[in-house]
């Protein structure tokens, strides 16, 4: 929870300092973490493969379609925030930053 905490906090940080993609990326690593914590506080297991998708299906399986859903809108940033040039609109950094506070208070509540 250590390094979910870190990145949230990083990009809350950079958050109107630094450019978009870089915020985006740190609100992606901490709602990815978030999402492996709630699985492994549930089921015990979570996504040991690159394929963060799979995490998705995770959480649906352990009965958290909310935090599903939101895992699967926040990943689909993930690709423009890391690789691309083109820079990610202030929505996108809204609703990736409410997304992944979303997913880091459940896991919170799962693994105090």
């Amino acid at each position: 929870m250590l390094r979910v905490e870190e990145h949230l906090e990083l990009a809350q940080f950079a958050e109107g300092e630094f450019g978009a993609n870089a915020v985006v990326s740190s609100y992606i690593n901490a709602a990815i973490g978030a999402g492996d914590v709630i699985c492994g506080a549930l089921t015990g297991e979570y996504n040991r493969s690159g394929d963060h998708f799979e995490a998705v299906r995770m959480l649906e399986l352990a009965g958290e379609k909310d935090a599903a859903k939101a895992l699967n809108t926040v990943l689909q940033n993930k690709t423009m925030a890391n690789y691309s040039d083109v820079g990610l609109s202030e929505v996108q950094v809204k609703q990736t930053s409410r997304l992944s506070v979303k997913l880091v208070n459940r896991a919170r509540q799962l693994a105090p």
